[in-house]
């Protein structure tokens, strides 16, 4: 256990030793920032536009990053360890190879489930859902964290690779837009990324008790499949 909080301590240091890794460390809570004078912009350029009916698909869309751009954080340590060759100098330590990727893991999850909550109220618009709205979306946050980053660990083979793939996950954000642009049954298929679930949370609150349920279930077990596929390829390949 004093390994793994040895090395998780190393995370914050590692996530601001690198200029990109610190941009992603603080770019959620600006992209909530960035709504904040959304509502004023829009009036003034589209005074016919009503926000107020698109303010859940925004906050949908916003409450997504913070799990993304996490795990995203924790795959691309990884992979830059792995790239400085520091795994044999770790892993003579008592550490195991789980604790290795659980260290870089749950502080990233961490800082979903607070990031989550603060970037929505960073937006301004917080007062547009309940409380228990944006804890479960911060709840659905947490495995996706993992998924993201054991994803993203298990595909590329190097930092750079790494980014690439992130760029290209990135798109799961726009998964809560599905379901407003297409008909039934098609919308559903949006709900096969992890974002989905946090948008249906909150843009439907009368039913956000089972989105949330759902949500955690689906994408915990996203995460345990894709571990030990992380664990193989980080280690071995």
């Amino acid at each position: 256990m004093k390994h793994v909080e040895s090395l998780a301590g190393s995370f914050s240091r590692s996530a601001l030793r690198q200029p990109i890794f610190a941009i992603l460390l603080f770019v959620p809570p600006l992209i909530g920032l960035g709504i904040r004078p959304l509502p004023g912009l829009l009036e003034h350029y589209l005074p016919k536009f009503d926000f107020s009916e698109w303010i859940p698909l925004f906050l949908a869309v916003t409450a997504g990053f913070p799990a993304y751009l996490y795990g995203f954080l924790a795959s691309l340590i990884l992979l830059d360890e792995r790239d400085q060759d520091l795994l044999p100098a770790i892993r003579v330590t008592p550490l195991t190879d789980r604790g290795l990727i659980a260290a870089k893991l749950l502080p990233a999850m961490i800082l979903a489930l607070t990031g989550t909550p603060i970037t929505l109220a960073l937006s301004g618009q917080i007062f547009q859902i309940s409380l228990s709205t944006a804890i479960a979306a911060a709840i659905i946050a947490v495995p996706s964290t993992a998924f993201y980053a054991l994803i993203g660990t298990a595909l590329a083979r190097n930092k750079v690779q790494g980014i690439s793939i992130g760029k290209v996950m990135g798109m799961m954000l726009l998964a809560p837009v599905l379901p407003v642009i297409l008909p039934a049954p098609w919308s559903f298929l949006a709900l096969l990324f992890p974002p989905a679930w946090i948008g249906r949370v909150l843009r439907e609150p009368a039913h956000q008790g089972l989105w949330a349920v759902g949500g955690l279930l689906y994408t915990s077990v996203l995460a345990m499949l894709t571990w030990r596929w992380a664990m193989k390829r980080y280690f071995t390949e």
